[in-house]
Formats: C-alpha cells, structure tokens, sequence
C-alpha cells in the first residue's frame, strides 16, 4: 500500500483472497491488472493514511510494516517475510 498524493492511497496484491476483500471496500476502484499473471492495483481515496494501514491489516490478516514509501503485510501467501 502507498500514498500517491493527498488522501488518495493504492493497493496492490498478487492474492486472489485479499482481492476479493478489497471488492467490497465501497469507493475502492480496480486501475489496473496484470494479463498474464495475476496482479491487480486498487486506489480509494481516504481520510488519514491510518485508514489506509487498517485495511491493510483487515484485509490481509497480517501485521503491516514499512517499506521504503509504503507498507507491506508481513506474511504473504503462507510466506513469512
């Protein structure tokens, strides 16, 4: 998850199951996909970025931490990162 300018905020997954989670997030919009793997990016526009961290964590089921401009679940898939 990343902040790309004032309250707008996007999240990528390669993870069908956090995919479907993030689908019925009201406001969230699916921008892009990828054709011959599976990688899809979703952008919502919130309030605070601890919004944004919180359904991270609700939609993944980890704990998140920061990486470089953005955060990531700390287990991904069954992999513990």
């Amino acid at each position: 998850m990343w902040k790309i300018s004032d309250g707008t905020y996007r999240f990528q997954t390669t993870n069908s199951n956090v995919s479907k989670k993030l689908k019925k997030i009201q406001k969230i919009e699916l921008i892009s996909f990828g054709m011959n793997s599976f990688n899809e990016i979703y952008q919502i526009k919130l309030e605070n970025i601890d919004i944004a961290k919180q359904i991270l964590k609700d939609v993944t089921g980890n704990e998140i931490y920061r990486s470089g401009e953005g955060f990531l679940a700390k287990e991904q898939m069954g992999l513990k990162l």
